[in-house]
């Protein structure tokens, strides 16, 4: 299914079809793009743009197509120009041109962006359930060597003798920021654009303030045209602390530093070492508890 082309007196070649498919990548925002139509359906139902019975069948079939998204038994189809086109199709072929009434007061524009920050917000929150746990597990892991001394570092040399257990808790307090950024990106991106339109909203009765509360956003945004990107940014932000941690563990671990083997526990291990592809001698080593 295609989204457009009524105009034109023939179809796209198969190379220009190709160039603007997504359906093979977006696929992932189609648990995302059941929810935002369902908020959305709820408001055209309220506002009468869609008759209770039509909203009732059109409601039943989005929630049969979620459970069919998630055992994969729909799936998109090869003449399918993106996730929501895809959906779409199902949702015409369970109901025929009464599927088609959800297009009232939404633009690809404001479903796009509200589906992919819902995607974003998810997966951040995973990010930072995981951020959480390893923050457990390098304070426990630092309790256990809070009366071990261990060489302070500064410019990468070595400084004033510190608590080995202080060395490894400090990167707690990195993740610990990292978590505050998150906790601000989540402020930010919180955000509901249904309603906004492609440009500036739409004529039709809407209620984007309603449509945010049921996705569970904060804010109804008024332009979809903010940039949307703003939700791949912060991984590039929070990547720090792990690229400090990484480097500390790679100076313990150096012959020049030469403090690894004081270390109780576990001893560095040759499975979890991986070899640098441009200097087949250096050996990279992977955290193992």
């Amino acid at each position: 299914m295609v989204l457009w082309g009524a105009r034109f007196s023939g179809g796209p070649t198969d190379a220009v079809f190709a160039l603007s498919r997504s359906a093979h990548f977006d696929w992932r925002l189609a648990p995302y793009d059941i929810r935002s139509s369902l908020a959305h359906l709820s408001v055209l139902e309220s506002s009468k743009l869609v008759a209770k019975q039509d909203a009732a069948a059109i409601r039943g079939a989005l929630k049969e197509l979620a459970v069919e998204v998630s055992k994969g038994s729909f799936v998109a189809q090869a003449d399918d120009e993106d996730v929501h086109s895809a959906l779409e199709r199902g949702l015409t072929a369970k109901l025929g041109a009464v599927g088609g009434a959800l297009r009232a007061g939404r633009s690809r524009n404001d479903q796009v962006t509200t589906d992919l920050r819902l995607f974003a917000i998810d997966h951040m929150l995973e990010v930072a359930a995981l951020i959480t746990l390893l923050n457990t597990a390098i304070l426990n892991k630092a309790s256990e060597y809070v009366n071990d001394s261990a060489p302070g570092f500064t410019h990468i040399q070595h400084a004033q003798p510190v608590s080995f257990g202080h060395e490894l808790a400090k990167h707690a307090h990195a993740f610990g920021r990292d978590l505050d950024r998150i906790n601000d990106w989540l402020k930010r991106t919180s955000v509901s654009s249904l309603g906004a339109g492609a440009l500036a909203g739409s004529s039709l009765p809407l209620d984007p303030a309603r449509t945010a509360r049921s996705l569970v956003l904060i804010l109804a945004l008024l332009t979809a045209l903010m940039p949307s990107v703003i939700v791949i940014m912060l991984p590039k932000r929070y990547s720090s602390a792990q690229r400090s941690v990484c480097t500390y563990l790679a100076l313990v671990k150096s012959g020049r530093y030469g403090h690894r083997q004081s270390l109780r526990g576990p001893r560095w291990q040759t499975s979890t070492q991986l070899v640098h592809q441009s200097c087949p001698r250096r050996k990279i080593q992977t955290w193992q508890n």
